[in-house]
């Protein structure tokens, strides 16, 4: 997992126990052998982004607004009602004989402090 933060932040601010940070962005890529329409039929889909989300925030799965979708390359929703979770962003990218997947959860609070515990 990788920790990045806006410009003019620092993630010293993401100890435990530690100030809130506003702006933190939370990343994880994997390379998978798969191609991107196989794993595109995988990811397309509310329920899925609903539990995802949820599983992030560890509560109930809430509603999605889907913010940006290009088939096949990029999936962005945001959870309605969640504040501390602003986007989270899916990307798909052919690499060799399988894809690039690259998720990326931004926001602030302790919701993404939680997923920087897990």
């Amino acid at each position: 997992m990788q920790v990045s933060c806006l410009p003019g932040r620092h993630p010293a601010g993401l100890r435990r126990g530690g100030p809130k940070v506003p702006g933190v962005a939370v990343q994880a890529e994997r390379t998978l052998v798969k191609s991107p329409p196989e794993l595109w039929e995988l990811v397309d889909d509310p329920e899925l982004m609903q539990r995802w989300t949820g599983e992030l925030l560890g509560c109930d799965p809430p509603t999605v607004e889907v913010k940006a979708r290009s088939p096949g390359e990029l999936l962005a929703w945001r959870p309605s009602g969640q504040g501390d979770i602003s986007n989270i962003e899916l990307v798909l990218a052919e690499k060799g004989w399988g894809t690039n997947v690259s998720i990326r959860a931004e926001g602030s609070g302790e919701a993404i402090q939680a997923v920087l515990e897990r």
